[in-house]
């Protein structure tokens, strides 16, 4: 364990940081030698969903990508955390094969690295950083083992009311959503920081998509306008507009982009790539 990581981010937490401030922290001060670009920090609500609370230098079309996830999306952050293990992606290939829809939103780093933060019995969240190369994997165990830990019981004390990881992992997909989200706004504004979105009621369980919303979806992910997706499903435009709609209450969004994007990180587009 590298010491020297460990009492800088103790004395940050010392002065009561924001979750901004310490992401800063995290790129600035203890990571430069990975190349660090940017970092998400996302911790659980009583929704079971990971919310993100902080961000240091990710473009905002990116951050909305992670603003709230599922442990069951298809995203570097859910993975790591449902495994319980760091995750690190050393290439852009790599990248690439195991999360296409990220290929258009990384503009400048080529590697990811999630970094799980947990308690004995808790899994509190996570922090995801951008590298614009590949870092050392050795390096990265040695400074963030520790340091991990340190920030995950800072943050599960400023935002004491965090779900247990047994609760999020083992509850039913119909049982998840159930109870108040984490109160994460309120909270960290006594703590002098701010968080990245406003956490909405929990969502009460929604059917699935129909088939006919289902091949929708995917043409609107190849780039298609509401006539051109008519002519090639052979439904009317009202229709076509109808179960768009549809797809957009369903996703919780209001346009294309986001449904799409939305899509992308619960693997729904069965790999295609989307051009919206």
């Amino acid at each position: 364990m590298d010491s020297r990581a460990l009492m800088s981010v103790v004395q940050l937490l010392m002065t009561r940081p924001s979750c901004d401030h310490i992401a800063q922290h995290l790129v600035l001060n203890l990571m430069p030698d990975h190349r660090a670009r940017a970092a998400v920090i996302s911790l659980f609500g009583h929704d079971g969903l990971l919310h993100a609370v902080g961000s240091f230098g990710v473009p905002q079309t990116l951050l909305d990508s992670f603003a709230t996830l599922s442990l069951w999306d298809t995203s570097p952050m859910s993975d790591a955390v449902r495994a319980g293990e760091p995750l690190i992606i050393t290439s852009r290939e790599q990248l690439t094969d195991r999360y296409p829809w990220l290929d258009s939103e990384m503009t400048t780093s080529d590697s990811i690295v999630v970094w799980p933060l947990s308690l004995p019995g808790e899994r509190v969240g996570a922090v995801q950083m951008f590298m614009s190369g590949a870092p050392s994997v050795d390096m990265l165990h040695a400074e963030l083992n520790g340091v991990s830990a340190v920030v995950a019981l800072y943050l599960s004390m400023l935002f004491g009311d965090m779900v247990r990881a047994s609760h999020a992992l083992s509850a039913p997909a119909g049982d998840r959503g159930d109870g108040p989200p984490l109160g994460i706004l309120p909270l960290a504004e006594r703590a002098g920081g701010s968080s990245v979105a406003q956490l909405e009621a929990p969502q009460q369980e929604r059917p699935d998509l129909t088939e006919r919303q289902t091949r929708i979806l995917e043409l609107l992910a190849k780039g298609m306008t509401n006539p051109q997706i008519s002519r090639q499903v052979g439904y009317s435009e009202s229709t076509v507009r109808q179960e768009t709609m549809a797809i957009y209450r369903y996703f919780g969004v209001s346009g294309r982009h986001e449904a799409v994007r939305m899509a992308g990180l619960r693997g729904m587009l069965h790999g295609s790539k989307a051009t919206v």
